[in-house]
């Protein structure tokens, strides 16, 4: 160390032992300066994200963000449809509907008789055609959700004196006709026995039950050489999934 670094530090140690505040002044001062850009730098931080996140532009005025212009646009291209839930029926007077269709002795005409089962407007579901009808069948095809809450559909062909009934749930409503599967929605299960145990106990026979892998376990009944039934239920849960009935002669339930 030199003489003049020794008389600094003695100069220094003396200012501090006498009182004198000048150099924690200069100090604080430089903290306060410090303490000011930080203070400066995080407002603009979180005015920054604002504008990210609450897009705020710089009038404050609120604008709409990038996602919520878009959950917009989606919404306006997908309104809620007229057959969305919740549904009009309970799973038990679902299940009295399909039964009742089951008992008719002789096939629905042109399907009106179903139409009224189910208290829809003859009018306006009658007229819904499964794009292949042909000019000598008669009925309706329901798709779901566009025309119904499920998929329904009825044909009828008077010369052959075959008619065909069918239900299920949601399924692709482009695909016109019954291709899968779907679970019931919620709340709309029906265990399968509650179905089969009316059936048996009002003439139906069971004539087979079948585990595929390709399909849910189904059951075949017969009735009186001139009414076949097709259910079909879950394998986990045992709820229905779907039901198909015939009106024809016996030869055509030899196909089965």
């Amino acid at each position: 160390m030199t003489d003049g670094d020794e008389v600094v530090d003695q100069t220094m140690l003396s200012l501090a032992v006498k009182g004198d505040r000048r150099p924690t002044t200069k100090i604080s001062n430089t903290l306060e300066v410090v303490t000011c850009c930080c203070l400066l730098l995080f407002s603009h931080t979180t005015f920054a994200q604002q504008l990210e996140t609450k897009q705020i532009d710089p009038t404050n005025q609120l604008v709409q963000s990038p996602n919520t212009k878009l959950e917009a646009i989606q919404a306006s291209a997908n309104p809620p449809r007229k057959f969305d839930p919740p549904y009009p029926y309970t799973s038990d007077q679902l299940k009295e509907m399909l039964l009742k269709v089951a008992s008719l002795e002789n096939a629905p005409k042109d399907g009106t008789e179903v139409l009224q089962i189910f208290n829809l407007p003859i009018d306006e579901f009658i007229n819904i055609k499964p794009k292949d009808l042909s000019i000598k069948e008669k009925g309706f095809s329901l798709s779901s959700p566009n025309d119904w809450y499920f998929l329904m559909a009825y044909r009828s062909i008077e010369e052959a004196k075959v008619a065909h009934f069918a239900f299920g749930w949601l399924d692709d409503p482009s695909a016109r006709r019954i291709t899968n599967f779907p679970q019931p929605p919620s709340g709309l299960c029906i265990p399968s026995e509650k179905m089969t145990d009316v059936l048996e106990n009002n003439g139906w026979h069971l004539k087979e039950k079948r585990e595929l892998d390709s399909a849910p376990p189904h059951k075949i009944y017969l009735k009186n050489d001139s009414l076949a039934l097709k259910i079909y239920f879950s394998r986990w849960d045992n709820c229905f999934l779907q039901i198909d009935v015939w009106w024809a002669n016996n030869d055509f339930f030899k196909l089965f």
